[in-house]
């Protein structure tokens, strides 16, 4: 998996502003509710749909990015989750030294590249979403 973040962070370089040439994060695949438990913690019940609509985030304390288990890096739709979290990994490691970040920000970035990667594989784009529906 190492070798496939590191292709899709030559990729962001060569299509974004980043310009990265270090070690690429860590990279798990777990299953779907593990993925929204990581996100929420345990207190939340968590419907069906949300563990459905989740497909990766990145964990910016340890510097992993947190995939579902069936992530196929074969299929250019997983990969563009991935170039997601690659994003955030990269906003993350260029904020590292101020520590502020701007969260709307980071998302709508992480989806026009994400989107973008989409488009130069004959793909639709990706709707923002937000995780739903969630009650305590």
């Amino acid at each position: 998996m190492k070798g496939v973040a590191a292709s899709l962070l030559i990729w962001i370089n060569t299509n974004s502003g980043y310009e990265y040439l270090g070690e690429p994060p860590k990279i798990v695949k777990t299953d779907p509710e593990a993925l929204v438990h990581l996100l929420l913690g345990e207190i939340w019940r968590i419907p069906e749909r949300a563990k459905r609509g989740l497909m990766g985030l990145y964990d910016s304390e340890t510097r992993t990015i947190w995939l579902r288990d069936d992530f196929d890096p074969k299929d250019y739709k997983d990969l563009s989750h991935l170039v997601h979290e690659l994003v955030h990994f990269l906003q993350y490691e260029g904020h590292r030294s101020d520590g502020l970040v701007n969260q709307t920000h980071f998302e709508t970035e992480a989806y026009e590249i994400q989107n973008h990667f989409l488009r130069t594989h004959d793909l639709p784009p990706i709707k923002r979403t937000t995780v739903p529906d969630l009650t305590r």
